[in-house]
């Protein structure tokens, strides 16, 4: 009996050994809890590639960036509204988009722009602000701006500088795309280390990417430290005007 029990507590302490491992790399592998995937949707609704997004599922939360014309537009569009209706009764979040000017453009005429898109789209749920700058000196535009569309509108704010920035801006968002670019873009990028501590706000969006290299920058993502993404084979001059042939797999 002695040596059975001696055998057995052997036997679970090799397996315990063998598994660990395993078991460190699942608990300390990112989880995608609580992460999104932020699409840019360039797409007009009637397309195929909309109706694929409407029903691909992700393991992330999918935040859609509508885009009917470099922003709102001039006029209401009915197959926008259907679009919003049906992302909507699918759990997903659609927000739309509006260009800042690397800080340049006269906040009116962003704000302008922002109500548009809640008086076209009332059922809309947040903002992205594109051309967002990296420069300190327009930090207090886009405190204004987050401001105005949480507590006008009470929407999500994404912004987009595209690359590192002033940690301050990160107080003014609540999703910002820290790397825009292609896979050798990637490859050379490091997220700033004053960051780090904000990685679950971050999001990375990679374009160009072939068959053969997803997996490779899907990890390169999560090695980075960030859970975030957008990852599609679409490339220059507009990448983002089909739907990633891999949405599904991240």
């Amino acid at each position: 009996m002695k040596a059975f029990k001696f055998v057995s507590i052997f036997v679970f302490i090799f397996f315990i050994a063998i598994s660990l491992p395993s078991v460190s790399a699942q608990l300390f592998k990112p989880s995608v809890r609580n992460s999104i995937t932020l699409v840019p949707a360039y797409f007009y609704p009637t397309e195929d590639d909309f109706l694929k997004l409407i029903n691909a599922k992700t393991v992330r939360t999918q935040v859609i960036i509508l885009n009917p014309d470099n922003g709102p537009s001039g006029i209401a569009d009915d197959n926008y509204k259907d679009a919003i209706r049906r992302l909507l009764l699918k759990g997903k979040i659609p927000i739309g988009y509006v260009y800042t000017g690397y800080g340049r453009r006269d906040i009116n005429d962003i704000k302008s722009d922002i109500d548009r898109w809640y008086k076209f789209y009332p059922n809309i749920r947040g903002i992205f602000l594109d051309e967002v700058s990296d420069n300190e000196e327009f930090i207090a535009l886009y405190a204004a701006l987050y401001k105005f569309i949480r507590s006008k509108y009470r929407g999500m704010v994404v912004i987009n500088p595209g690359t590192n920035f002033s940690k301050e801006l990160i107080n003014f968002c609540d999703y910002a795309v820290v790397f825009e670019g292609s896979p050798d873009e990637l490859s050379n990028f490091v997220v700033d280390k004053s960051l780090l501590p904000c990685s679950n706000k971050l999001v990375f969006l990679v374009y160009g990417v072939k068959d053969n290299e997803f997996g490779e920058i899907l990890n390169d993502v999560i090695e980075k430290g960030v859970k975030n993404i957008y990852i599609t084979d679409d490339t220059l001059p507009n990448p983002w005007d089909t739907l990633s042939k891999y949405f599904g797999r991240f």
